[in-house]
């Protein structure tokens, strides 16, 4: 078996911060680094002619990928394995191990659910509609990082939400728990999202499909 492990860089805690849906973003220095193209925040990728810049990066841990399993692996054999205990989350290829990875979930007060469930919804791009930053309409400058969209700021002119980012969404409750690229400090910290490394939800996203099976338990 081909197995590597995938180093993930240890960034710097000012220039860390959270991308969630109906879950995640915390650090009020997320909008600055959001703005900033210049951020090593960002991860870039391209697609066709269009680039794309996501945030999220994970912290000090490493993910396993047993590659063999891994060119097995794809959208009629794969399952998804949440262990909320260990904050690790594993694809598997039928009843291989493809991936293990470090995750970051619910914190207290926005565990994420346990139980049996299936992937609902998969998006290459999908911003929260409850979680991100208030700006100035007018200005543009930040009124609020770490914002719900359900709790208007005082100050500023017409203050506008902006949802935070939310990239290779995988929607796995009906109410909006999900997982996609995120900061993975190492500890369940989100608001309910399972938050996965940049280098490795891709991997899973793309192997996985609308009903595959999903299982998050402690």
């Amino acid at each position: 078996m081909n197995f590597r492990s995938c180093p993930i860089p240890l960034l710097a805690l000012a220039t860390l911060a959270a991308s969630c849906l109906s879950s995640c973003e915390t650090n009020p220095s997320y909008h600055e680094q959001l703005h900033n193209p210049n951020s090593d925040y960002y991860n870039r990728r391209w697609d066709g002619q269009r680039r794309y810049d996501y945030p999220g990066s994970s912290a000090s841990r490493n993910a396993t990928i047993n590659e063999d399993v891994l060119a097995r692996t794809n959208s009629s054999n794969s399952r998804i394995e949440i262990d909320l205990g260990a904050q690790k989350a594993r694809l598997y290829g039928g009843s291989e191990l493809a991936i293990e990875t470090q995750i970051s979930t619910g914190r207290e007060g926005h565990n994420t659910p346990s139980g049996n469930f299936s992937v609902l919804e998969k998006l290459p791009e999908k911003k929260s509609t409850l979680y991100g930053s208030w700006v100035d309409g007018s200005t543009g400058a930040l009124l609020q990082g770490d914002g719900d969209s359900r709790s208007r700021p005082s100050g500023g002119v017409s203050p506008e939400f902006q949802g935070a980012p939310m990239p290779y969404w995988l929607r796995v409750t009906k109410d909006g728990v999900g997982m996609h690229v995120g900061y993975v400090p190492n500890y369940p910290a989100s608001h309910g999202c399972i938050r996965v490394p940049r280098r490795i939800q891709p991997l899973i996203y793309e192997r996985v499909k609308v009903g595959t099976p999903v299982t998050i338990r402690h």
